[in-house]
């Protein structure tokens, strides 16, 4: 009770001050955004879908979202921000992108990626340009209560958004969805050292090194050492212990996390998710953990709760209820087995049914949008 109460005290409390300090950075955006320099430029193209995303993060999905189009008969433009990381994109400062946002008239759809800009305040796609498209726009809205939050229901009741996955918020349910998960061709080799991975924000968040230190711990104490834990995220971690049995890396490209990857050979994407911290992504929006997992063929250890949301079951992920000590010493030892395998292939099974639903779900939107025009 008491920490539940101290939760809710520092959540209330970051909310009052986030609310103090949103007019002055909206002002500071404005000016930002007013000073951007213009310049001439011109796309020659023939393709009738714009994909587009404004800022530099969410990147990963974009190779899904091309072959999805792709896969549809559709040529396509994909607009990224010049200092992206991201390889296969024409790259445009971002005043650039904005301008070429004031007359999208010959592509049939613009898409975007991300519904909105971040700077030090969030501004809506709709307050920044008004598209133009043949048939309108789409786009993902990875987490859906921004639909109310940006007042944007008439375009999502056109069924012009998608999800990464089946949510529901207050009522509010999206269920078209683009579940952004074209599998990645690494070819791991085989490796008797157990390798778990974990990516992003979660790493940050509530006690996820303490659950990390007891669950080395104890499987020290059980006399288990052949695994190992990768973590990739934005922010340095400070006095990381079990060095030994555990490697950090900082914000790489794409290119770099492959590299990570082929010589890493890991066996298990792995999230500590807390019923407090990370309710959001039980409804509200998807963990980039879930994505990381389908994509690289990973099999997920995560909590019962949080792997069932996102679309996993036994026969594809480990699931912990209370003891992740016991979910880990038991992923050490399905390793280089056929039950592990088996977790791969029904894993990878299940990521081509998410994809070939996607590519359906997406002609059928397409589809509604031009009968309606």
């Amino acid at each position: 009770m008491i920490v539940f109460l101290l939760d809710l005290f520092y959540a209330t409390k970051n909310r009052f001050f986030r609310f103090l300090n949103y007019k002055k950075n909206l002002k500071s955006d404005l000016v930002f955004l007013d000073s951007l320099p213009k310049s001439d430029f011109y796309i020659e193209s023939k393709s009738k879908i714009l994909i587009l995303e404004l800022n530099n993060f969410h990147l990963e999905l974009l190779d899904s979202i091309i072959y999805y189009f792709e896969s549809l008969g559709y040529e396509v433009d994909v607009v990224v921000r010049i200092e992206s990381s991201y390889q296969n994109a024409i790259k445009l400062e971002l005043r650039q992108i904005l301008d070429l946002l004031k007359d999208t008239s010959k592509y049939d759809f613009v898409f975007f990626n991300t519904m909105f800009l971040s700077l030090k305040t969030q501004h809506h796609i709709k307050t920044l340009a008004n598209i133009n498209a043949k048939y309108g726009i789409l786009g993902i809205y990875h987490t859906i209560s921004d639909i109310y939050k940006f007042r944007d229901m008439p375009n999502y009741k056109e069924g012009r958004y998608f999800a990464l996955r089946k949510l529901n918020f207050r009522g509010m349910a999206v269920s078209n969805t683009l579940s952004c998960s074209k599998e990645i061709d690494i070819k791991f080799i085989k490796n008797d050292i157990a390798t778990f991975i974990s990516i992003g924000f979660p790493l940050y968040h509530r006690n996820f090194r303490e659950k990390l230190y007891k669950a080395i711990e104890d499987l020290l104490k059980d006399n288990i050492n052949n695994f190992r834990f990768i973590l990739i995220g934005r922010n340095e971690f400070k006095d990381l212990r079990f060095k030994e049995y555990i490697s950090f890396f900082k914000n790489p490209t794409t290119l770099e996390l492959h590299e990570i990857l082929k010589s890493s050979n890991p066996h298990y994407t792995f999230g500590f998710f807390d019923s407090f911290a990370h309710k959001h992504y039980l409804y509200n929006s998807t963990s980039g953990l879930r994505q990381f997992s389908l994509m690289y063929n990973l099999p997920f250890v995560i909590n019962k709760k949080f792997g069932e949301s996102f679309g996993f079951d036994n026969n594809n992920a480990i699931f912990y209820d209370s003891s992740l000590y016991q979910a880990l010493k038991y992923a050490i030892k399905l390793i280089n087995t056929d039950k592990y395998n088996n977790l791969k292939f029904n894993l990878h099974t299940l990521n081509e049914k998410l994809n070939e639903d996607s590519i359906t779900l997406l002609q059928s939107c397409i589809s509604k949008l031009k009968d309606n025009k």
